[in-house]
């Protein structure tokens, strides 16, 4: 018998230390500061969590600041942070306070309050034991002992300065940047009137038509075949040049018409016939070592003649000839041109990138190689683009003039 009791004892020691042994779920309690407030008035919801210390829980997060979400209208006016209010072994105690309001009388019940729990793999909703409720009262109006007045009016103050010195500033400043535009405007339409309705142009008239016409040789149309575009846009560049350089609207007249009003601004007879009938051709070449190289015929040529004038000096000749029905003038510009030394990487590259296949010595000195690998040059820059426009212009003087 003395052995029976012992066992029993000891069993239920066993069962008691098992009980003890595991984990008690955490308990969540929450109350308001007050049982009734009046309208307006602040008040505070507490919320305490006793928890193990390796439990994870998280407190609601409201949307639109409402508590309850949009079925109240308690308002959260601050949320405080997690606090520790105690711990003992392996329990802590935490807590987090939110401070409302209501601007609506009614006897709100709130129920219980949600937490979330968070414990290994176990996620659930823990819940406060009591249920919230608290009234929001309004002030009671006497109206059998106290008279309602209306909305008194407000005070009669002095008007001061400060109250619309902004206005009248803002309008002053606007008034100037008026007067201003109109300004610029008027001098504007005088200049103009004053001008004889001519456009000035911001560089003179025969540079403009050069660079038209360096811009126009660039584009490599009449080697293209595209010559039916190559002798329109000749003919554009000296409709503009004559709109711009006498007070004659070329753009909008037939040739007829300008040549007509030409012979009216006393322009001489020769100038006129050679208008009708000037023409423009050229061609660049490169010669190394006494040998002409001239555009690349592949990709491998291109290689080979870039490398042949890798770190060495070559010279670049354009020949121009003017020629009209009745006489021809024909004359070269030549360049020299230094090469650094030009690494395989840089070969590559280049042809890649620019692909100029259809340049003479298979480079434009206006793009990249230009700016990285020409040390100098001695001559027209523009030579080596292909037009020597500096020479041109005074060649086409001389050829008009004769």
């Amino acid at each position: 018998m003395f052995y029976v009791k012992k066992i029993f004892t000891v069993a239920l020691l066993l069962i008691a230390g098992s009980l003890s042994a595991q984990p008690k779920t955490p308990s969540v309690e929450a109350r308001f500061s007050a049982d009734s407030v009046l309208i307006g008035d602040q008040f505070r919801l507490d919320i305490e969590v006793d928890k193990d210390v390796m439990e994870v829980v998280e407190f609601p997060v409201f949307d639109r600041r409402h508590l309850g979400g949009d079925s109240t209208d308690i308002e959260i006016l601050a949320e405080g942070p997690v606090d520790t209010l105690k711990t003992d072994g392996r329990r802590i105690t935490l807590k987090k306070s939110y401070l409302l309001t209501c601007f609506e009388e009614a006897d709100y019940r709130i129920g219980k309050f949600p937490v979330l729990y968070i414990n290994k793999n176990i996620i659930d909703t823990l819940w406060s034991r009591d249920s919230l409720r608290i009234f929001v009262n309004t002030l009671s109006v006497d109206t059998a002992t106290q008279t309602i007045h209306d909305v008194k009016l407000p005070l009669e103050v002095p008007v001061r300065f400060g109250e619309y010195g902004g206005y009248l500033l803002t309008g002053l400043l606007g008034a100037a940047l008026i007067a201003l535009v109109v300004f610029l405007l008027v001098k504007r339409f005088r200049g103009k009137r004053l001008s004889g309705g001519k456009r000035v142009p911001a560089e003179p008239p025969h540079v403009t038509a050069i660079r038209q016409l360096e811009k126009l040789h660039s584009q490599k149309l009449w080697q293209s075949g595209k010559q039916k575009a190559y002798y329109t846009g000749i003919t554009d560049i000296l409709r503009e040049y004559l709109s711009t350089r006498y007070p004659v609207k070329a753009l909008e007249m037939t040739s007829q018409e300008i040549l007509d009003r030409m012979i009216r601004e006393s322009l001489p007879e020769k100038s006129i016939k050679r208008l009708k009938d000037i023409l423009i051709t050229a061609d660049t070449v490169v010669i190394l070592d006494d040998r002409i190289i001239g555009k690349p015929r592949d990709h491998a040529d291109a290689v080979a003649t870039l490398r042949s004038l890798s770190g060495r000096t070559h010279r670049v000749i354009t020949g121009v000839t003017l020629r009209s029905r009745d006489k021809r003038r024909t004359f070269d510009s030549q360049t020299d041109v230094c090469f650094d030394a030009l690494s395989d990487e840089q070969i590559d590259y280049y042809l890649e990138t620019y692909r100029p296949y259809d340049k003479a010595g298979a480079y434009g000195i206006q793009e990249w190689i230009g700016y990285v690998a020409i040390r100098r040059i001695e001559g027209s820059f523009y030579n080596v683009m292909g037009l020597p426009v500096q020479k041109l212009y005074g060649e086409l003087e001389r050829f008009i003039e004769a």
